[in-house]
């Protein structure tokens, strides 16, 4: 599930709105969360643990514009492919809100997310880290918080994320973006390393042929990430 098709893939900086996956994810989350004994609170907890595994993954990932493509699967079921934009924020100490954050400086030269005037505050249950706030394109953050809540209770989720750097690639211009990856099953997430995201992104999903690496993208090993409750292994051998 973490490969791409050679010919459906879009330019690499293209950028394109979030899918809007939420009659399909709602489905989903119902159809698994019925083999619980309360599905109710089964919902409920799957809900907490998406919101809680989105916030870790991007603020741990730092302060930058991050893509996020998850998608949640389980026996016999493949579930839509969401994608979108979250941007983590350094914020001043004396700035409280929204209103009184400082100006961001101008991003270098290169790929970007689409309609940045659109990124708005992510409500998210807790103030996700003191000094760093995060924005989400649209209602990107509902959506992924919402499919690894569905990988969650149908078993497994693949998660690949893209940043932005500010280092312009020597040769095509632009900046470099980095591309990880992680696998997650139940409550355990599973880093890739680098050789395991470079295969996957890499191998055409249709034929299994390799592709082309996509141009300014350097494919890295994929940091662990701490939940409360839950297992973090280090990146696969």
């Amino acid at each position: 599930m973490f490969q791409r098709k050679g010919r459906s893939r879009p330019a690499p900086d293209q950028r394109r709105d979030p899918a809007e996956p939420g009659d399909a994810l709602l489905t989903l989350i119902r159809m698994a969360s019925a083999r619980h004994a309360d599905p109710a609170a089964a919902v409920h907890a799957a809900n907490d643990f998406g919101t809680s595994l989105l916030l870790e993954l991007v603020l741990t990932a730092g302060p930058g514009a991050h893509q996020l493509t998850c998608m949640p699967c389980g026996p016999q079921v493949d579930g839509p492919a969401v994608r979108g934009w979250l941007r983590v924020l350094a914020r001043q100490p004396t700035a409280p809100d929204w209103e009184k954050r400082p100006a961001e400086p101008q991003p270098e030269p290169g790929p970007t997310p689409a309609r940045e005037p659109e990124l708005r505050p992510w409500d998210a249950p807790e103030e996700p880290a003191e000094n760093l706030t995060v924005r989400s394109e649209g209602q990107a953050a509902e959506y992924l918080s919402a499919a690894l809540a569905a990988g969650h209770l149908l078993g497994e989720c693949a998660v690949v994320m893209r940043s932005v750097t500010n280092r312009p690639h020597p040769s095509l211009g632009g900046t470099v973006e980095l591309v990880r990856g992680w696998y997650l099953t139940g409550r355990r997430l599973h880093p890739l390393d680098q050789a395991q995201i470079f295969a996957a992104q890499c191998t055409d999903a249709m034929t299994g042929e390799p592709l082309p690496p996509q141009p300014r993208v350097e494919y890295v090993t994929a940091f662990p990430v701490r939940l409360p409750g839950a297992a973090t292994d280090s990146p696969t051998d």
